[in-house]
């Protein structure tokens, strides 16, 4: 992980993600089956996706979707690189791959405003 990446701010969410299409070493597949994930978290530089599915998906695999992120649909590429086991699925870390400038706006401002909203929580709770 480079420096940018660590300096991306990362924010827990919900968002589904309907993965279509998996690329593995330049060869697309295209699933018979929408495979349904959870954005865990998110930030500029990537995602942490869960899979309820015990499948075990290996790591390099780009998984292909379309999502909405604060209103605005866009194609995305994670890039699965790290991948852990628990009882219910499987967790992947993923890199975001070829996103453009708009569409790196449109993440770095929902990662601002989650983080407004989770401070006027903490904030509104202690008084």
């Amino acid at each position: 992980m480079n420096k940018q990446q660590r300096r991306e701010l990362r924010v827990p969410t919900d968002i589904s993600m309907e993965v279509n299409q998996i690329v593995v070493r330049e060869y697309p597949i295209v699933l018979p089956k929408i495979l349904l994930m959870k954005m865990h978290n998110i930030s500029v530089g990537g995602v942490l996706l869960f899979c309820y599915l015990d499948l075990d998906l290996g790591l390099g695999l780009y998984l292909c979707s379309t999502v909405v992120i604060d209103g605005v649909q866009m194609n995305i590429v994670c890039e699965s690189l790290r991948k852990e086991k628990q009882l219910d699925g499987y967790y992947y870390a993923c890199k975001l791959r070829g996103l453009t400038i708009s569409e790196q706006q449109v993440i770095r401002q929902f990662v601002f405003q989650e983080q407004m909203r989770s401070r006027r929580l903490i904030f509104s709770s202690h008084n």
